[in-house]
């Protein structure tokens, strides 16, 4: 081990970079504040998002109109949220499921924008219309990889994040390793999303 140490600065440290971490790390960076990314394997090429398969719900509506499939028109992003309170027993984050019911066309345009393929579009059960949009979790990572670099987002590979730093009872940074090479790496941050 060769006992050197890196120190890094940044606005936010972001612990993960698959589908949460890269997806944070790009709203970071569009609020105008440095981040990084520190992620224990290769980015695009490790954690759990890059082994599904995966659908995302939109309301079918956006489906017709934004991406050309075989929604329906009377669907809305308030139908799509009766229908996930229904199915989540009423026990749902009501701002989270309104977010996502109104948001998630738009963001699944993005990914769509920056190269994801969709491979069909489903109607799952607990739903009145089709809501799915069908794609892997490669290929929305390599989306993401665009999307993080668009936003000249930074990352370290091959990083284990093995401590949060704190001073004073708040996070200011973290401690980690290259699993590769050994190398102790420092990094100073005013906030840390652990993802």
């Amino acid at each position: 081990m060769s006992g050197e140490r890196k120190v890094i600065e940044t606005d936010v440290l972001v612990v993960g970079s698959e589908g949460a971490g890269s997806r944070a790390a790009i709203e970071v960076s569009r609020n105008g504040l440095r981040v990084l990314i520190a992620t224990k394997g290769r980015f695009t090429r490790c954690g759990a998002t890059l082994t599904a398969d995966m659908d995302i719900d939109l309301p079918s509506r956006d489906a017709k109109e934004m991406f050309g499939l075989d929604g329906d028109m009377a669907d809305t992003p308030e139908s799509f949220a009766q229908d996930m309170f229904v199915e989540g027993k009423y026990m749902n984050n009501e701002d989270v499921v309104s977010a996502h019911c109104s948001n998630a066309a738009k963001y699944i345009k993005e990914l769509a924008d920056w190269g994801m393929k969709i491979d069909g579009f489903v109607q799952e059960p607990g739903h009145r219309y089709p809501r799915g949009i069908m794609s892997t979790g490669r290929s929305m990572m390599e989306a993401l990889k665009r999307g993080t670099r668009q936003c000249k987002i930074d990352w370290t590979e091959d990083t284990m994040v093995t401590n949060l730093l704190t001073s004073k009872g708040r996070i200011v940074g973290a401690v980690g390793i290259n699993i590769r090479t050994g190398e102790f790496l420092v990094v100073k941050a005013k906030a840390v999303i652990l993802a």
